[in-house]
């Protein structure tokens, strides 16, 4: 009777345990790449809202779980590319990063589905390089109390979409790189032959960029009440490239890897004048083109 009370015991104890083993079954479905566009340079984050689907079957009661998101390599999220690494933030109104791991406390509920809705975020405030930057990140959902997988883990691509950009500004001018707008006033005063002014210019931008600096006169300051009198004319050195603007003057630049970019000077000399010109307000405009290449 002792044998067969241990034999009958054991296959009952196993019984058991295979029910529990699948009471429990869990599909997690979410897109296997996500992307999500940022530009450095508008001051504001890029965001991808990624939902996912939980379909749990085989429990009665609610069963308290956590989904785990943690990049696939390292700790560290990051987006990663030849250039500049990006950070990575997961938001939701449930869950918090931690280091090296996202978790969302999940309630499953019984025989049912549900949605979980994250948003992958690319922080503002960081320079970015032109092209595209990624990370794989795993998911997975498992028992919150046992730490067990509830179910299959899911492999997440997430590209970021970086755009070529490249703004100017007069340096010291109040607007900034606010609208890629930006004015500065050069004067002379009483004009005199040879005299000088230099102000700088910036540049920022996430790839090569070319500079063209143009003049509405081609090169001649213009007396605003006549036209006709002889204008004056003046030279430029822009960042040690001299140009007497009769044409447009193209500079290739890299400036910093910053959002702050460089600074370029520019110096601007009358010509030399054998006669004192006519009285009056002359006056040219100085245009200042950047293209990203």
């Amino acid at each position: 009777m002792n044998i067969w009370g241990a034999i009958i015991g054991s296959v009952v104890i196993c019984h058991l345990a295979a029910l529990t083993a699948q009471a429990t079954n869990v599909e997690m479905s979410a897109p296997s790449g996500v992307s999500v566009s940022y530009d450095p340079f508008t001051g504001f984050p890029g965001l991808e809202d990624v939902t996912f689907e939980l379909i749990s079957s085989g429990h009665e009661a609610s069963l308290p779980a956590r989904l785990i998101i943690k990049p696939e390599f390292g700790t560290d999220f990051q987006l990663t590319s030849t250039g500049v690494p990006l950070e990575l933030e997961i938001v939701s109104n449930a869950g918090g990063m931690t280091t090296g791991r996202y978790e969302m406390p999940v309630m499953l509920s019984p025989n049912a589905s549900q949605q979980l809705a994250v948003t992958f975020k690319v922080p503002a405030g960081q320079y970015a390089d032109a092209g595209q930057a990624d990370i794989n990140l795993i998911a997975e959902l498992v028992d919150a109390a046992t730490g067990q997988p509830l179910a299959s883990e899911h492999v997440l691509q997430i590209n970021c979409d970086v755009p070529s950009r490249a703004q100017t500004n007069f340096a010291g001018t109040t607007p900034g790189y606010a609208n890629g707008i930006g004015t500065a006033h050069i004067d002379f005063g009483h004009i005199i032959s040879g005299d000088s002014r230099q102000i700088n210019f910036q540049v920022r931008g996430n790839a090569n960029v070319m500079v063209m600096i143009s003049s509405e006169n081609n090169g001649k300051m213009v007396n605003q009440e006549d036209a006709l009198v002889t204008p004056v004319g003046y030279s430029i050195i822009a960042d040690g490239i001299p140009s007497d603007l009769s044409a447009p003057l193209n500079l290739f630049r890299l400036p910093e890897k910053t959002l702050t970019g460089s600074s370029y000077p520019l110096k601007v000399t009358l010509d030399p004048m054998s006669v004192t010109p006519f009285a009056g307000i002359y006056k040219d405009i100085i245009s200042i083109d950047v293209t990203p290449q």
